[in-house]
């Protein structure tokens, strides 16, 4: 199960888990308030629909 973090570079909201459960990490939180620090993330997050 995913489950929110913050970042520690940016102070902004992140994650750690499978990447499977993306939709319950970031309901209600707007684009700009997500982590944008790890390529790997990004990627995970874009094959997920987000």
């Amino acid at each position: 199960m995913c489950k929110k973090v913050t970042c520690s570079t940016c102070q902004k909201l992140s994650w750690e888990g499978c990447g499977k459960h993306l939709d319950t990490v970031y309901t209600g939180v707007p684009e700009e308030q997500r982590c944008r620090c790890n390529p790997d993330k990004v990627a995970t997050e874009k094959a997920a629909g987000f």
